[in-house]
């Protein structure tokens, strides 16, 4: 019988992990709409250029900032905002994409919080199953 539980454990935390980590696709923004015929035009403008994210110059910089991502990161996910955790971890990524000190601190903390993920998702699931079971399994 406890064979049975665990198995089912196992099942159902392997599937609720696997269907929260499909690609979600998000609709196109709708398209504006068009203007009366007795207004006049308004002029166009160019939109305003975003300016790129300031790269810090130097490797002690570079670890350094990936130290803070690092922080803030482990701060959400602690918090259990994992899915922002990574996106911050992701965009610190890009911007130390040079260094191979900072990008370890940044592929370590990401795999930590892949672990804290996939144990959150385990201790649902199992919290789930032990209450439609009712307490068999004690």
């Amino acid at each position: 019988m406890k064979q049975f539980t665990v198995l089912m454990v196992v099942a159902l935390a392997s599937s609720v992990f696997l269907s929260g980590c499909g690609k979600t696709e998000e609709a196109p923004p709708p398209a504006p709409a068009p203007a009366s015929s007795d207004a006049t035009p308004a002029p166009t403008t160019p939109p305003p250029v975003a300016e790129a994210p300031k790269a810090p110059a130097s490797t002690i910089d570079l670890v350094a900032s990936a130290k803070d991502g690092v922080e803030q990161a482990m701060t959400l996910a602690k918090a259990g905002k994992y899915q922002e955790a990574l996106a911050l971890l992701q965009q610190k990524t890009a911007e130390v994409q040079s260094n191979p000190d900072a990008m370890k601190i940044i592929n370590d903390a990401t795999a930590q919080i892949k672990q804290m993920m996939a144990d959150a998702a385990t201790k649902a699931t199992t919290d789930k199953v032990g209450g439609a079971l009712g307490g068999l399994g004690k």
